[in-house]
């Protein structure tokens, strides 16, 4: 009964501090405190770093980190070599935003720590306790979830599709899709089946493309479904519902029709961010923008431009669209290197985690779930380096590296 207890208990806390990263970042915008995550996730970062300083500082000692430090100062490095060579020695680009670059180093710097120590904090938290806390963080979001299919704005948001802490619902479906993929994998198959049928009910109700995605991935990978019949199967279920109610998919169609023709602004948004990166690369620098710069002074393509003709103003320059362009458009050839760097260990993890028994450390899965989640983020739909969902990659990637699980991880 002690023993139940003291797990019981450490999994409140341990939840606690997860909620603090997938909920703090949104909910101070939906507050309208700030204007994107960034700053949520930087005092989040610092609430938990200061928490684990206080109560962990002998564990956190026995980390030898000189690698890791020595990979962060290089990566600092970089960022204002290439900084002062683009706009201070080649001036390829006129309009700079210091503020941005010095903000986002510092963000960069302490979020990256602490993803460090919360990586190393993890190996020493008991699997049952790990376990809980995932349920308790599970439980919040389905409480989030049915809040936003009875479209309840408690916060008086205005907004067409109030999600609760969220401020939007494909914000909510980025931070979720790891919890999706986790859960369909650990629970039982009746459970597991019904919180699928659950996700794509949410996702259709409240039309939500990402959340689609979300599902689909969840589908292939719990139920080990082969990629080409998993695509034959919604091909076959897409072309009835055509046949059947035709109009039910015009929100979809819009969507899944990627043309610089299209009107529709999700497309309008991706597309812009693909095409000004290979812009910025072209007529700029090979070298890429500079950490924190894309959208600032970066090359414009039509893309853009009939965003603006259509609402007056330029929108979702910043984040790219997505995490992929984001980081070809900043970083040039190396960003390009960063994104196959990524289809790699996505890849290997997707086989990793389709073998894997359901019974394994759950740290180790939620792990592969995190590096499969961020997909979406990298190709789909991005809010930039500092969300939550890159986050908990980061740190997946840094516990895996000291579990020293699968061999791509070892170093």
């Amino acid at each position: 009964m002690d023993l139940s207890y003291k797990i019981n208990k450490k999994a409140i806390v341990f939840s606690l501090g997860w909620l603090f990263i997938i909920v703090m970042p949104s909910f101070l915008m939906v507050l309208k405190l700030t204007s994107s995550f960034s700053f949520g996730l930087i005092l989040s970062s610092f609430l938990i770093f200061s928490i684990l300083s206080i109560f962990k500082f002998n564990y956190l000692l026995t980390l030898k980190c000189s690698k890791i430090f020595l990979f962060l100062f290089f990566v600092l490095f970089y960022m204002l070599f290439q900084y002062l060579l683009n706009n201070l020695i080649l001036q390829n680009f006129k309009i700079i935003d210091t503020g941005r670059f010095y903000a986002g180093i510092f963000g960069f710097s302490l979020t990256f720590i602490c993803c460090v120590y919360i990586a190393y904090y993890l190996i020493s938290v008991n699997d049952n306790v790990f376990y809980r806390a995932s349920k308790i963080v599970g439980s919040f979001l389905i409480i989030n979830s049915v809040f936003s299919l009875l479209k309840i704005d408690i916060f008086n948001t205005g907004l067409a599709k109030p999600t609760l802490f969220y401020q939007e619902p494909s914000h909510f479906a980025l931070v979720v899709a790891p919890f999706v993929i986790y859960f369909s994998l650990i629970l039982k198959r009746t459970y597991s089946l019904f919180l699928l049928v659950f996700v794509a009910f949410w996702a259709l109700y409240i039309q939500n493309a990402t959340m689609i995605i979300v599902f689909l991935i969840a589908l292939w990978i719990s139920l080990r479904i082969r990629l080409l019949n998993l695509i034959i199967g919604l091909t076959i279920f897409i072309s009835l519902v055509a046949l059947l109610e035709p109009s039910s998919l015009t929100y979809y169609k819009e969507r899944i029709i990627l043309s610089p023709d299209s009107d529709n602004l999700s497309v309008l948004v991706l597309l812009q961010g693909w095409e000004n990166a290979i812009l910025t690369l072209k007529d700029n620098s090979f070298f890429g923008a500079g950490f924190q710069q894309f959208g600032v002074g970066t090359a414009l393509g039509s893309a853009s431009d009939k965003i603006h003709e259509l609402i007056g103003i330029y929108l979702n320059l910043y984040d790219g669209g997505s995490l992929a362009p984001k980081l070809i458009g900043e970083f040039g050839i190396l960003g390009v290197g960063a994104v196959i760097y990524y289809c790699f260990i996505f890849i290997l993890s997707v086989n990793k985690i389709k073998s894997i028994d359901r019974n394994s450390n759950r740290i180790i899965i939620f792990s592969y779930c995190s590096i499969i989640g961020v997909f979406i983020d990298f190709f789909i739909r991005g809010t930039g380096y500092f969300s939550p969902s890159v986050y908990m990659f980061i740190i997946s990637m840094f516990y895996l590296k000291f579990k020293k699980s699968i061999t791509f991880f070892r170093g």
